[in-house]
């Protein structure tokens, strides 16, 4: 029980820190590592519950197949999410003094958009997640 929660918890901390390291951030508040960690918890998780079990066991866990669906998701995180570059908050300040009427729309759509990605993600996630769980019970 606790080497399949650390192995969880090593995949998603490692998947987040590849994409924060490759400059990757979603917008809003919590694009950053806040927003990657539970995407790849919760796949990671779902991974280990409903994939059948390969031979690579550590502790008997199965880690193969989590590893693999957080490769994946990273891969298609890292297609998906555009590079981003560090703004400070003076200039942050600065950009939204000029910002067309238009151009601010236009960022809060994209916003909206990942807020409802990540939440719809989390929640069907939680849902493959406790499924599993009831049915091998």
């Amino acid at each position: 029980m606790y080497s399949e929660v650390i192995i969880l918890l090593v995949l998603a901390v490692v998947g987040a820190l590849v994409l924060i390291t490759m400059q990757r951030r979603g917008p809003g508040p919590m694009g950053g590592f806040w927003f990657y960690f539970p995407l790849f918890l919760f796949a990671a998780w779902a991974a280990l519950v409903w994939l059948t079990p390969g031979a690579a066991t550590v502790q008997e866990v199965y880690w193969a197949g989590p590893l693999v669906v957080t490769v994946v998701l990273s891969i298609v995180l890292l297609a998906v999410i555009p590079v981003a570059r560090r703004r400070d908050r003076l200039e942050e300040k600065k950009r939204q003094q000029i910002e067309s009427p238009a151009e601010t729309k236009t960022r809060h759509a994209v916003e909206i958009g990942f807020s409802a990605f990540f939440w719809i993600a989390l929640i069907g996630l939680g849902a493959l997640i406790f499924a599993g769980y009831a049915i091998a019970s």
